[in-house]
């Protein structure tokens, strides 16, 4: 469902309209996030060449980052990204085994129009700094299987 917003005064995609969501749902407490790419090659040369001959991708990797606004009554347990923490190790590790996947999507919130989407996301790590003078902020990193981008 599309937020309703005033007519825009450009056409550029601004973070003010973006609308991220984990799973299908709004994740409101979200301050940015960032998308990343990669491709391994392996070199394949001959023995009487001094150039490579050629450069073979073998690999494509995904990543995934958000940063997050710290909400006293929520965490990344209760909206599903984290596993809970078990009473002990074994408890803990069985909770982080039985963690699915996520999927998460970027949207344009003026008219709901996809601009990117995320598949297989699975949580690798997050913080948070506590400073002065600034609200409490964390990253959230993810390993995922594939990132598309369908532009703006």
């Amino acid at each position: 469902m599309p937020l309703q917003m005033p007519t825009p005064l450009c056409s550029q995609l601004t973070g003010a309209r973006a609308v991220f969501s984990l799973n299908g749902k709004y994740f409101a407490w979200g301050a940015g996030v960032d998308f990343g790419h990669s491709y391994n090659h392996e070199e394949y040369r001959t023995l009487n060449a001094y150039e490579s001959v050629e450069h073979v991708p073998v690999a494509y990797g995904a990543t995934f980052t958000c940063a997050q606004f710290s909400l006293i009554d929520r965490n990344l347990t209760t909206f599903g990204v984290q596993a809970a923490m078990g009473k002990n190790a074994q408890q803990h590790l069985l909770s982080v085994i039985g963690m699915g996947e996520l999927n998460a999507s970027v949207e344009d919130a003026l008219d709901s129009k996809l601009l990117a989407q995320v598949y297989g996301l699975k949580l690798a790590g997050s913080s948070f700094t506590i400073q002065p003078n600034s609200l409490v902020m964390g990253q959230v990193s993810f390993v995922c299987r594939r990132n598309v981008e369908f532009g703006n």
